[in-house]
């Protein structure tokens, strides 16, 4: 009975949740390169930096939790996230060395199931390359990689899981492997002059809420988590979890950083 009388009240409040994260005004305008203080000139919510003076210098960063619209816009690309910071557990990320130069952002602002995240993925993926950006150059010695790359898995599986795989329908069926107990995989990285756009497909639920059963027990290895996964979850429930996170993450190129540290100051 109790139930039942809770289940309008949490329809509602989810209802309301949803209802204000469609209708939020609140936009954050950045670029890289951007002061704090223009970004803030830029939008139409308060960003919360927190900043720690070296010298002259300042360093710092600012986890935008409540439900806005990002739009990421510079002469190399511009891209709209319209449901940024829609849960807490997917803020944006701001990372500022007196300019802004790191962007990290929820592309959907919620959690979705794995085919969900695949056609997502391929939308980002076509949204970015249409404008003018391609595959960061790899380097497989240095662990450079810029497509499918696993992350994280459970590298005592046998076979031990590929470090990258080939296309989409792969991507898929490395996820629904729980002998491989996929946790993380890096979609793309693309490049434009200096400015790298990535995409990370991260499993929530494997990555964070299963390292413990109980507050009695130990710790368990991935490779006991992924022994464990088939005996609670089958294919099916394996396909339709909404547990998938995509990350977008903006920033300056390797080769950048090399060559601005090679310049006098």
């Amino acid at each position: 009975m109790l139930l039942h009388l809770l289940k309008p009240t949490l329809v509602a409040v989810a209802l309301t949740t949803n209802a204000f994260a469609a209708n939020t005004t609140a936009t954050i305008t950045v670029a890289l390169g951007m002061t704090p203080e223009q970004i803030q000139e830029r939008s139409t919510t308060k960003v919360p930096w927190q900043f720690v003076r070296i010298g002259e210098s300042r360093s710092g960063f600012a986890l935008v939790t409540w439900p806005h619209r990002l739009i990421y816009q510079d002469e190399t690309v511009r891209l709209v996230f319209p449901s940024a910071g829609n849960r807490r557990s997917m803020p944006t990320s701001l990372t500022a060395e007196d300019v802004l130069v790191l962007v990290s952002v929820s592309a959907l602002g919620q959690y979705v199931d794995l085919k969900a995240a695949v056609a997502e993925s391929k939308r980002l993926l076509a949204e970015v390359q249409a404008q003018g950006f391609d595959y960061a150059p790899e380097d497989p010695a240095k662990s450079a990689y810029s497509k499918f790359l696993l992350a994280r898995a459970n590298v005592f599986a046998k076979p031990r899981p590929p470090r990258t795989v080939a296309s989409f329908e792969e991507m898929e069926a490395v996820f629904l492997n729980s002998a491989f107990y996929l946790q993380e995989l890096v979609v793309f990285r693309l490049r434009k002059g200096e400015l790298d756009v990535g995409l990370r497909v991260t499993n929530m639920r494997r990555r964070h809420t299963e390292a413990r059963y109980s507050t009695t027990e130990p710790i368990l290895t991935e490779s006991q988590r992924a022994d464990l996964e088939p005996m609670v979850m089958n294919w099916s429930a394996l396909e339709k979890e909404r547990s998938y996170y995509l990350e977008v993450s903006i920033a300056r190129s390797v080769g950048y950083h090399a060559a601005k540290a090679r310049t006098p100051q």
